[in-house]
């Protein structure tokens, strides 16, 4: 058997080149001072898909068991949805609180591990369920709260927590898997013309308090945690000033592309099975409509 740790996002390296074509014809002029309270008060909702890319390594602590060092990998694409619900303050207080949820299968290649800690080459589709909720605070700097920024600019420092669950439904029994992050970073904001904004985001932080289950094993261990790296790239575009139709102003449509990196540290080993250490490296692409309030 070979315990995995997901439910975990993480660094791709291409998605970002589809977004940036879409603002070329946005980049020419910021006109007026933009109102960032009044942007950032809304409701998201979207959908898309991830590119799962997960694999599990062997502790090198130990006489080798696989040729390479890898246990298993891990890759497919999933259907993915997200909401959020983002608020500032004239005075330039932010908070946002986003949820996510990916399901499909992925293709598994690797080995078994048996109790007797042998270990046997292994093909199959794995069935998956994810969900995450992240929770930001920060402080925005911007033209209207006094701040040296030009007008069509915003900076917002940020702290995050979140929690990820994650199960993974094999032939022969389901694991689940939870962990915690904590993460530090900013987001930036510009309003490339009314109506057309780009956000960039980039967290750094570290996983917590991870937990491997297996019921039907009577597996129950803690990893340890690892590093986290995060990035999101979007752009969103007013509808109303698209159109010029005042009863769509409020409405935007965004498009995002989110890229993580992190892991976690070998569990010990419990009634004969242990969950290896695993990098993990997913990335999202999510299309969706916001409404402001």
């Amino acid at each position: 058997m070979n315990l995995q740790n997901a439910g975990q996002v993480f660094c791709a390296k291409q998605g970002w080149l589809l977004f940036f074509p879409l603002a070329l014809p946005a980049w020419a002029h910021a006109q007026a001072a933009s109102d960032w309270a009044t942007h950032n008060r809304y409701l998201e909702i979207g959908a898309g898909v991830r590119q799962q890319n997960y694999r599990e390594l062997e502790s090198f602590s130990v006489t080798p068991l696989t040729p390479d060092g890898i246990l298993d990998k891990e890759t497919g694409t999933q259907d993915a949805i997200s909401a959020a619900l983002r608020w500032q303050s004239h005075g330039g207080f932010f908070v946002d609180l986003t949820v996510d949820q990916q399901s499909g299968a992925t293709d598994y290649r690797g080995y078994l591990q048996h109790s007797d800690g042998t270990l046997s080459p292994y093909l199959a589709r794995s069935g998956n369920l994810s969900r995450q909720a992240s929770l930001q605070f920060g402080y925005a700097f911007n033209a209207g709260n006094g701040q040296a920024m030009p007008d069509n600019w915003q900076l917002i420092p940020v702290v995050q927590i979140s929690q990820s669950d994650w199960q993974r439904n094999l032939v022969q029994y389901s694991e689940t898997y939870s962990h915690t992050t904590y993460a530090v970073g900013a987001i930036a904001q510009w309003q490339a013309r009314p109506g057309t904004l780009l956000e960039a985001q980039a967290l750094a932080g570290r996983t917590k308090s991870a937990q491997v289950s297996v019921p039907a094993l009577g597996f129950d261990a803690r990893q340890d945690g690892g590093n986290l790296r995060e990035l999101r790239l979007s752009i969103s575009q007013d509808l109303g000033s698209a159109t010029q139709r005042e009863q769509l102003r409020g409405w935007r449509l965004y498009a995002r592309y989110v890229t993580s990196q992190y892991n976690h540290g070998a569990s010990p080993t419990v009634v004969g099975f242990q969950a290896p250490a695993n990098e993990v490296t997913p990335s999202t692409v999510t299309l969706g409509v916001q409404k402001q309030f």
